[in-house]
Protein backbone atom coordinates (compact mmCIF):
# COMPACT_ATOMS: atom_id res chain seq x y z
CA UNK A 1 0.00 0.00 0.00
CA UNK A 2 1.21 3.19 -0.89
CA UNK A 3 -0.58 5.44 1.63
CA UNK A 4 0.18 8.71 0.46
CA UNK A 5 0.41 10.60 -3.28
CA UNK A 6 3.92 10.95 -5.13
CA UNK A 7 2.66 15.32 -4.51
CA UNK A 8 3.90 18.18 -5.78
CA UNK A 9 2.26 20.04 -3.25
CA UNK A 10 2.98 21.89 0.00
CA UNK A 11 1.36 18.89 2.32
CA UNK A 12 2.56 17.53 5.18
CA UNK A 13 3.37 14.02 4.22
CA UNK A 14 3.60 12.34 0.79
CA UNK A 15 5.38 9.96 -0.74
CA UNK A 16 8.38 11.36 -3.41
CA UNK A 17 10.01 9.96 -6.39
CA UNK A 18 13.38 9.04 -4.62
CA UNK A 19 11.04 6.48 -2.45
CA UNK A 20 9.16 5.27 -5.92
CA UNK A 21 12.57 4.63 -7.13
CA UNK A 22 14.13 2.87 -3.32
CA UNK A 23 10.90 0.43 -3.80
CA UNK A 24 12.08 -0.24 -7.44
CA UNK A 25 15.10 -1.31 -6.16
CA UNK A 26 14.32 -3.29 -3.45
CA UNK A 27 11.60 -5.49 -6.06
CA UNK A 28 8.78 -4.06 -5.52
CA UNK A 29 6.68 -3.69 -9.05
CA UNK A 30 3.48 -3.48 -7.81
CA UNK A 31 1.73 -1.16 -4.99
CA UNK A 32 -1.98 -0.47 -4.20
CA UNK A 33 -3.53 3.00 -4.04
CA UNK A 34 -6.52 2.17 -2.68
CA UNK A 35 -5.84 3.70 0.79
CA UNK A 36 -7.85 6.68 2.17
CA UNK A 37 -5.32 9.03 2.80
CA UNK A 38 -4.28 8.57 -0.69
CA UNK A 39 -7.75 8.72 -2.35
CA UNK A 40 -8.71 12.06 -0.65
CA UNK A 41 -5.83 13.56 -2.27
CA UNK A 42 -6.53 16.19 -5.18
CA UNK A 43 -7.48 15.48 -8.45
CA UNK A 44 -3.81 16.43 -9.64
CA UNK A 45 -1.38 14.48 -6.84
CA UNK A 46 -3.41 11.21 -7.86
CA UNK A 47 -3.08 11.85 -11.22
CA UNK A 48 0.37 12.51 -10.55
CA UNK A 49 1.29 9.95 -9.14
CA UNK A 50 -0.30 7.50 -11.75
CA UNK A 51 1.72 9.32 -14.29
CA UNK A 52 5.02 8.90 -12.33
CA UNK A 53 4.16 4.74 -12.11
CA UNK A 54 3.71 4.28 -15.32
CA UNK A 55 6.82 6.01 -16.38
CA UNK A 56 9.00 3.62 -14.47
CA UNK A 57 6.46 0.84 -15.50
CA UNK A 58 5.08 0.29 -11.98
CA UNK A 59 1.72 -1.27 -11.83
CA UNK A 60 -0.85 -0.02 -8.78
CA UNK A 61 -4.36 -1.48 -7.94
CA UNK A 62 -7.49 -0.78 -6.06
CA UNK A 63 -8.01 2.92 -8.38
CA UNK A 64 -7.52 3.40 -11.88
CA UNK A 65 -8.02 6.54 -14.72
CA UNK A 66 -11.70 4.43 -15.57
CA UNK A 67 -14.27 2.72 -14.16
CA UNK A 68 -12.96 -0.42 -15.37
CA UNK A 69 -9.36 0.18 -14.84
CA UNK A 70 -10.69 0.68 -11.07
CA UNK A 71 -11.46 -3.31 -10.95
CA UNK A 72 -8.19 -4.35 -12.64
CA UNK A 73 -6.17 -7.61 -11.15
CA UNK A 74 -2.58 -7.68 -11.68
CA UNK A 75 -1.46 -11.36 -12.87
CA UNK A 76 1.92 -13.05 -12.65
CA UNK A 77 2.88 -16.41 -14.09
CA UNK A 78 5.30 -18.50 -13.54
CA UNK A 79 5.84 -22.34 -14.24
CA UNK A 80 2.88 -22.37 -15.82
CA UNK A 81 1.13 -21.29 -12.27
CA UNK A 82 -0.56 -18.10 -12.33
CA UNK A 83 -1.16 -15.48 -9.49
CA UNK A 84 -3.58 -12.49 -9.22
CA UNK A 85 -3.73 -9.85 -6.89
CA UNK A 86 -7.15 -7.38 -6.71
CA UNK A 87 -7.16 -4.54 -4.47
CA UNK A 88 -10.54 -2.91 -2.74
CA UNK A 89 -11.36 0.02 -0.19
CA UNK A 90 -13.68 -1.21 2.56
CA UNK A 91 -13.91 2.37 3.91
CA UNK A 92 -17.71 3.74 4.07
CA UNK A 93 -17.66 7.30 2.90
CA UNK A 94 -18.42 8.91 6.41
CA UNK A 95 -15.35 7.12 7.38
CA UNK A 96 -13.55 9.07 5.13
CA UNK A 97 -14.65 12.05 6.83
CA UNK A 98 -15.25 13.97 4.11
CA UNK A 99 -17.77 15.32 1.20
CA UNK A 100 -15.78 14.08 -1.58
CA UNK A 101 -12.90 10.80 -2.73
CA UNK A 102 -11.37 9.87 -6.02
CA UNK A 103 -14.29 8.30 -8.29
CA UNK A 104 -12.57 5.19 -10.09
CA UNK A 105 -11.80 3.54 -6.75
CA UNK A 106 -12.41 -0.47 -5.91
CA UNK A 107 -15.21 -0.31 -3.05
CA UNK A 108 -16.28 -3.93 -1.18
CA UNK A 109 -19.82 -1.57 -1.34
CA UNK A 110 -20.38 -2.02 -4.87
CA UNK A 111 -22.92 -3.93 -6.04
CA UNK A 112 -21.15 -6.40 -8.34
CA UNK A 113 -18.19 -6.91 -5.89
CA UNK A 114 -18.15 -10.25 -4.92
CA UNK A 115 -19.16 -11.28 -8.65
CA UNK A 116 -16.55 -9.53 -9.80
CA UNK A 117 -13.81 -11.22 -7.62
CA UNK A 118 -15.48 -14.88 -8.94
CA UNK A 119 -14.94 -13.69 -12.36
CA UNK A 120 -11.07 -12.79 -11.13
CA UNK A 121 -10.32 -16.15 -9.42
CA UNK A 122 -11.57 -18.32 -12.39
CA UNK A 123 -8.42 -16.42 -14.29
CA UNK A 124 -6.13 -17.50 -11.80
CA UNK A 125 -4.54 -20.88 -10.30
CA UNK A 126 -4.33 -18.29 -7.18
CA UNK A 127 -5.91 -14.67 -5.75
CA UNK A 128 -5.26 -12.44 -3.22
CA UNK A 129 -7.28 -10.12 -2.24
CA UNK A 130 -5.70 -6.54 0.07
CA UNK A 131 -8.48 -5.21 1.75
CA UNK A 132 -7.97 -1.24 3.39
CA UNK A 133 -9.96 -0.38 6.23
CA UNK A 134 -9.79 2.17 8.77
CA UNK A 135 -6.97 2.32 11.49
CA UNK A 136 -8.42 0.09 14.69
CA UNK A 137 -6.17 -1.80 17.67
CA UNK A 138 -7.42 -5.10 16.68
CA UNK A 139 -9.67 -6.61 13.63
CA UNK A 140 -13.46 -6.44 13.59
CA UNK A 141 -15.94 -9.03 13.19
CA UNK A 142 -16.99 -6.99 10.29
CA UNK A 143 -13.54 -7.72 9.15
CA UNK A 144 -13.64 -11.62 9.84
CA UNK A 145 -17.19 -11.67 8.00
CA UNK A 146 -15.44 -9.96 5.18
CA UNK A 147 -13.05 -11.95 4.20
CA UNK A 148 -14.64 -15.32 4.90
CA UNK A 149 -16.75 -14.09 2.01
CA UNK A 150 -14.33 -13.08 -0.21
CA UNK A 151 -12.51 -17.20 0.30
CA UNK A 152 -16.20 -18.12 -0.23
CA UNK A 153 -16.56 -15.76 -3.66
CA UNK A 154 -12.75 -17.32 -5.08
CA UNK A 155 -9.88 -15.61 -3.24
CA UNK A 156 -6.89 -18.06 -1.43
CA UNK A 157 -5.55 -14.79 0.18
CA UNK A 158 -6.83 -12.20 2.17
CA UNK A 159 -4.46 -9.31 3.82
CA UNK A 160 -5.89 -6.01 5.25
CA UNK A 161 -3.71 -2.56 5.73
CA UNK A 162 -4.73 0.15 6.95
CA UNK A 163 -3.54 -0.26 10.93
CA UNK A 164 -0.04 0.33 11.85
CA UNK A 165 -0.24 -3.04 14.54
CA UNK A 166 0.80 -6.78 13.14
CA UNK A 167 -2.71 -8.30 13.94
CA UNK A 168 -3.21 -12.26 13.91
CA UNK A 169 -3.88 -14.67 11.01
CA UNK A 170 -6.46 -17.28 10.24
CA UNK A 171 -7.06 -19.87 8.05
CA UNK A 172 -10.85 -20.22 6.99
CA UNK A 173 -11.53 -23.42 4.17
CA UNK A 174 -8.84 -23.55 2.13
CA UNK A 175 -7.92 -19.62 1.96
CA UNK A 176 -5.89 -18.08 4.36
CA UNK A 177 -6.94 -14.29 6.32
CA UNK A 178 -3.71 -11.87 7.40
CA UNK A 179 -5.95 -9.09 9.21
CA UNK A 180 -3.01 -6.75 9.43
CA UNK A 181 0.89 -6.63 8.56
CA UNK A 182 1.46 -3.55 10.43
CA UNK A 183 3.95 -1.19 8.72
CA UNK A 184 6.72 -1.60 6.29
CA UNK A 185 8.23 1.66 6.19
CA UNK A 186 6.90 4.57 7.94
CA UNK A 187 8.06 8.12 8.66
CA UNK A 188 5.44 9.20 11.19
CA UNK A 189 3.97 7.75 14.28
CA UNK A 190 5.65 5.59 17.09
CA UNK A 191 4.54 1.92 15.74
CA UNK A 192 7.25 0.22 14.24
CA UNK A 193 5.95 -3.02 13.63
CA UNK A 194 5.41 -5.13 10.85
CA UNK A 195 5.80 -8.00 8.95
CA UNK A 196 6.07 -9.09 5.07
CA UNK A 197 4.58 -12.57 4.10
CA UNK A 198 5.78 -15.19 1.05
CA UNK A 199 2.92 -16.73 -0.26
CA UNK A 200 4.14 -20.12 -2.19
CA UNK A 201 1.82 -21.60 -4.87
Amino acid sequence: NLETPVSFENVKTYTTTAGIDALLRAGVDTVSLGGRAFTTGSSASIAGTMATLKQRSMQWLGIGESQSEQKKMVKYTKNDMSFGVFAVSDVSDFEFGIKTRYQYMARVREPDFFETITKASKKVDTLAVVVHTVPKTKHSYRDELLARRLIDAGATLVVYYGSSAVFDMETYRSGRIIYSLGDFVTGIGTQKSGLLVQASL
